[in-house]
Parts: C-alpha cells; sequence; structure tokens
C-alpha cells in the first residue's frame, strides 16, 4: 500500500469490479498497515459456519466462552447482546436463529454475517458487499448500523459500485496493479 493512515476508526469504502478474493487482498493490506490488529469480516459464503445454527454462530461470536443452556436461554443472551451491541434492529431482518445456514434466504445470511461481525471483539471489519442485493431498507439500516459502528472501530466495506450508498463523503479503497490504496476524499 503506498499511502498508510493513521485512522484507527470510521467508514471506508472500497469500489471494485470483481478482484478476485478480496479478503486476501484486504488482509494483505492489513498486514502492513496494521500488522497486529483483531479483524473480523462480514460475506455471505465465509463467514457463518454451515454445521452450525446461525444462534450458536452468533453467540460464538461474542467470544465470552463456552454457552450453555436451552436454546431458549440461548436466545434471550443473543437478544440481549444484540440490543447492547445496537444491532437489535439489523437483526430483525432475519428470522427465527435456531435455522442452519442452508435455511436462510441470501439476504438473511448477509445480514447475520454482518451481525456476527460486528458482535466480534476486533479493531478492524471488513465487509464485503460485492454480491449481496439488499432490500432497500435493509440496506439503509446496514448504513446506519455501519455509521454508528464506525464510531469505535475501522470499517472497510466492498461494493461492485457506489449506487445505492447514500451521500457519504468517505475515504476510499482502490485496488491497483497487485495493491490496495487508500483515496482520501
Amino acid at each position: 500500500m503506498n499511502q498508510v493512515t493513521e485512522k484507527k476508526h470510521g467508514l471506508e469504502i472500497w469500489v471494485a469490479p470483481p478482484v478476485g478474493n478480496a479478503l486476501k487482498h484486504f488482509m494483505s493490506w492489513l498486514k502492513s498497515y496494521a500488522p497486529r490488529t483483531r479483524f473480523s469480516h462480514a460475506d455471505d459464503g465465509t463467514t457463518l459456519l454451515r454445521q452450525m445454527s446461525l444462534l450458536d454462530n452468533l453467540l460464538m461470536a461474542l467470544e465470552e466462552g463456552v454457552i450453555e443452556g436451552t436454546y431458549r436461554e440461548k436466545e434471550i443472551l443473543l437478544a440481549d447482546r444484540l440490543e447492547v451491541h445496537g444491532l437489535k434492529g439489523l437483526a430483525s431482518w432475519f428470522q427465527n436463529p435456531r435455522r442452519l445456514y442452508q435455511d436462510l434466504s441470501s439476504q438473511e445470511r448477509f445480514v447475520a454475517s454482518v451481525c456476527h461481525a460486528l458482535l466480534r471483539p476486533a479493531e478492524r471489519t471488513f465487509i464485503d458487499m460485492e454480491k449481496v442485493a439488499l432490500d432497500p431498507l435493509c440496506l439503509k439500516q446496514l448504513q446506519q448500523v455501519l455509521l454508528s459502528k464506525a464510531r469505535e472501530r475501522h470499517i472497510v466495506v466492498r461494493l461492485p459500485e457506489i449506487n445505492g450508498w447514500y451521500d457519504l463523503q468517505l475515504s476510499e479503497f482502490s485496488l491497483s496493479t497487485d495493491k490496495l490504496q487508500v483515496r482520501i476524499g
């Protein structure tokens, strides 16, 4: 990366056509930018473990140790943590957290993966929206949550195009030959 900023929190947009493995590019950028940083990522295909329920996936993101109890006790704990983290509204876009990955729609998988990434104790979060088509109300709510969470962590959102993101004047990532760069704007 040519330019390294000291930005420790905020929201940045990376607009790019398909670039292969976007997470790999982000991780190589992160290695030079902040090598000892904890990060989380959201992608509807890779974030959630497919053999676990959505409930167990989200509880695992909390990193609070072994979570035992009935499904009802786990649901109450998760609802409490979603409320504390300001994710309750966003989590309303998926229903019945006892379902498995394959039982979720693509929008539900993506929203659940974003909740998973934002529940994890991390300093940086990468959200890949390359293949995601969200309901406009869901997208608006996602943007509000991300702007709120960006006050406490650095969030990079990868989009195939800027259309649909409302009035954002932010830094922007770009991929040149083989390096991820930040353009401050």
